[in-house]
């Protein structure tokens, strides 16, 4: 069985490690290294390597590479150990702010390119493929959150991103008409209080944002697939749910504002909603997340992607 390592400096929202958690569900032979712990305090993670000369045993020794978050220095490490089988996951900042120098560097050297932004198709990766992370939906508990009334909640990672004042002014604005909560907190907290905190909620909105720093956005990230494993009916931008089709063969349950009007009439359905078609609702997005979107499900997409 080959030797499958994913590498990276950071781990952004923990994705390596549960892409690796994904290929061992369906049987493979795969392990994850970064260089810095995450602050979010997962309860697993990429194993952590003291240095550069760690970071160069672990390549040396590994059949297939998969360099994680479109990072230049393990191309060039692969480079000099002149591994072959070489995969890249472009996920964010880094290949938003410049595809072209990204691709140019990557391309020559990689058997495909990864990403979970739909955005990013069409955007010059070398044998593109599009899947999104893994949820490991036996962790989650599926949440019936019971008040008197519908409770909507908002914690962003970072609210500059996640368009936190743009949403804020919309929820508050249906406040005058509409008698619901909303809690809204920035606060970063630990990732098991972050999932607590979220399932105490009905509608989770984890997203307006459809141009970030004059570049395309809007699309869902990994907290929308939390949500959803929770049982939450997750709001979100998905501004290009025409690739997510295309891949998977299907659409996602998720309520996609594209205008702040869609946003406000979006969430003032919802509002409307008896409560008896929200609970399916719920049912029906936690169902999707298990087909789609669980360790194997996402293991078997990379399985087969890796020709193993």
């Amino acid at each position: 069985m080959p030797k499958i390592i994913s590498v990276c400096d950071s781990d952004w929202a923990n994705a390596s490690y549960e892409y690796t958690q994904a290929m061992r569900n369906v049987g493979l032979n795969a392990t994850s290294y970064k260089m810095i712990p995450h602050h979010f305090g997962y309860e697993g993670e990429s194993e952590i390597l003291e240095n550069q000369f760690e970071m160069e045993e672990v390549i040396k020794h590994a059949d297939i590479v998969q360099i994680m978050h479109s990072n230049i220095w393990l191309l060039r490490l692969c480079k000099k150990l002149n591994k072959k089988k070489v995969y890249v996951y472009h996920t964010g900042t880094t290949y938003r702010r410049d595809p072209e120098k990204i691709n140019a560097a990557f391309n020559p050297s990689i058997i495909r390119a990864f990403t979970d932004q739909t955005e990013f198709i069409r955007t010059g990766m070398k044998n593109e493929y599009y899947f999104t992370s893994p949820i490991n939906e036996n962790k989650f508990r599926y949440s019936e959150f019971k008040s008197d009334k519908i409770t909507i909640a908002h914690f962003p990672s970072s609210t500059e991103i996640k368009g936190t004042k743009t949403i804020n002014r919309i929820v508050n604005s249906l406040k005058k008409t509409y008698d619901f909560n909303y809690i809204v907190d920035g606060t970063h907290v630990c990732h098991s209080d972050q999932m607590e905190r979220m399932s105490n909620c009905d509608i989770y909105i984890e997203l307006f944002s459809p141009i970030l720093n004059g570049k395309q956005y809007g699309c869902f990230g990994v907290t929308a697939l939390e949500a959803a494993a929770l049982g939450k009916i997750v709001v979100t931008n998905h501004t290009t749910a025409h690739i997510y089709k295309q891949f998977y063969g299907c659409t996602t349950p998720f309520v996609t504002p594209i205008t702040e009007r869609d946003l406000y009439l979006c969430l003032e359905k919802l509002l409307k909603t008896p409560e008896n078609l929200l609970r399916i609702k719920k049912l029906e997005t936690r169902q999707w997340l298990e087909k789609y979107h669980s360790y194997q499900a996402t293991g078997l997409i990379i399985k087969n992607l890796l020709k193993l």
